[in-house]
């Protein structure tokens, strides 16, 4: 994919190409670059806009033409060799080849251009302050059977700015959200903008949070995902991201990602009619529970599979910094969602590892997930 984009200004015109990259994705020309790939078509379908690539594409069909040439003569070589026979090259006056010199120059033009351009620009966005939001992103559901990602995010009141309607009571919040997740070859992208209303019945002070959740279709793999949330009208932004997400890989045994909340955190995520509690705060006191939900797959109906949960500090000391448990059971579909109820009491307050574990009896295989869980006194 690629786009060229001219500019008629009175210092001259100015180039710029785009072209389709692996962090980007290929379906769409979304990296600006100093100069174009080397290919006969696309080069000469820039002559019009430049004579350099019209001259280029003349040294490509050369080059194209004695690569065949020089093919042929090497295969009329092999015969003649066996027959005693030998041929004079044919390829001695093809006129002009690829000259490094060209390319050089052609590339600093376009880096010079690409500067222009970028230092510029009237249109920049820019963002004066930090929304400061706390965001969760899950993988969740099971590999080649939809799975999802869930974007869990509060931003604090006072960082918002509110807006008005007519016959409309209360106060209204605009968030826009961007979503970018891109796989590991840069061919399947998922790109999501949407823009929300969020109605209270106040202006929210300071201490007070706008809690959301935005759940998005994400392909079976490996992705790198970016949100970015801005408001419109504003100055302030902020962005997140998490890097190597995934769901699992189909047909083997595989975990979702580990979904914590907790019952009364004001989020529900409404899963295919199963309401799972959410935290969009992210911290538990040690009189609450945790609601722990994930997806497991890939496992044999009939088999026995053993699940352990992990509770820790980095730097455990003493007692009351530890909780670990595991069981048994026995498989009866090869995928299901698991809901477990963690009790804290028994935990100091600081930050833990939790981790779980689910192992297949009778081959061993073990898959693990984990995440960090911050705990309050």
């Amino acid at each position: 994919a690629n786009e060229s984009w001219q500019y008629t200004l009175p210092t001259g015109n100015l180039l710029l190409h785009f072209c389709s990259s692996r962090r980007l994705g290929s379906t769409a020309p979304t990296t600006l670059v100093a100069m174009l790939p080397l290919y006969h078509d696309l080069v000469d379908s820039r002559g019009a806009l430049d004579p350099r690539y019209a001259y280029l594409a003349a040294q490509l069909q050369d080059l194209a033409l004695h690569s065949k040439l020089a093919g042929q003569q090497a295969q009329l070589n092999a015969m003649g060799a066996a027959g005693g026979n030998t041929y004079q090259s044919a390829t001695t006056d093809l006129g002009l080849l690829i000259r490094p010199e060209d390319v050089t120059s052609m590339r600093e033009a376009g880096q010079t251009q690409m500067a222009t351009a970028l230092h510029t620009d009237t249109y920049v966005q820019r963002y004066e302050s930090s929304l400061k939001p706390v965001v969760q992103l899950y993988a969740v559901g099971q590999p080649g059977n939809a799975p999802h990602l869930l974007i869990v995010f509060a931003i604090p009141g006072d960082r918002l700015k509110p807006v008005t309607r007519a016959g409309v009571t209360g106060v209204l919040y605009p968030l826009s959200i961007r979503t970018i997740a891109v796989g590991p070859t840069g061919l399947d992208v998922l790109r999501s903008d949407t823009t929300r209303f969020f109605h209270v019945a106040d202006t929210l002070k300071a201490g007070s949070w706008l809690n959301g959740l935005l759940e998005l279709p994400l392909p079976t793999g490996r992705h790198d995902v970016r949100v970015l949330f801005t408001q419109p009208g504003s100055t302030a932004a902020a962005a997140a991201g998490r890097d190597a997400m995934t769901a699992g890989t189909a047909g083997s045994l595989a975990l979702s990602d580990l979904v914590a909340g907790r019952q009364g955190a004001g989020l529900v995520w409404a899963n295919q009619g199963d309401p799972v509690p959410l935290n969009p705060l992210d911290v538990y006191s040690r009189s609450s529970a945790m609601e722990l939900y994930y997806d497991v797959s890939g496992m044999v109906p009939g088999r026995s599979y053993r699940t352990t949960i992990e509770l820790s500090r980095s730097l455990a000391i003493g007692t009351g910094d530890q909780v670990r448990v595991s069981f048994s059971d026995k498989a009866s579909v090869p995928a299901q969602h698991v809901r477990r109820t963690l009790e804290l009491s028994t935990l100091k307050g600081g930050q833990y590892r939790l981790v779980l574990r689910v192992q297949d009896a009778e081959t061993g295989a073990t898959v693990a997930r984990e995440r960090l869980v911050n705990v309050r006194e």
